[in-house]
């Protein structure tokens, strides 16, 4: 069983909409390998599925438009429900409320160096911004 490869075939049966519909899913599934996804479409437009340009421009259309989405869900929830759902997760894990306050404030004070490395680490880079 090869998945990324029933995952081309499911791609070239939908075309343009298919890239694009993988890039935005890809925003939202952390555990769809955006790397695996990108040499997969590649290696299809190598073998003339579709246009490099067109999957380059699809993907990265969509991709945007799946991280523009999930601002958008954030930005709508705000930082008062946020905060609440991370304090409720917290307790369900063990940690504190005053913990997650510190670790919040930490994270804020190194966000730039954090932000970079971030972008290094393959799963952390699609859930980090």
């Amino acid at each position: 069983m090869d998945p990324l490869g029933n995952l081309v075939d499911w791609i070239a049966v939908y075309g343009i909409f298919g890239l694009f519909a993988i890039g935005l899913v890809e925003r939202f599934l952390p555990a769809l390998p955006s790397y695996g996804v990108l040499v997969a479409i590649g290696i299809a437009a190598d073998d003339d599925v579709w246009s490099l340009h067109t999957a380059v421009i699809a993907t990265t259309v969509g991709s945007f438009m799946g991280a523009l989405g999930l601002y958008l869900l954030v930005r709508a929830v705000g930082r008062k429900r946020s905060v609440t759902l991370l304090y409720s997760v917290g307790r369900w894990v063990g940690l504190s409320q005053a913990r997650i306050d510190w670790t919040l404030s930490s994270l804020r004070a190194r966000e730039r160096v954090l932000t970079i490395l971030s972008q290094l680490i393959p799963t952390v880079r699609l859930i980090s911004p």
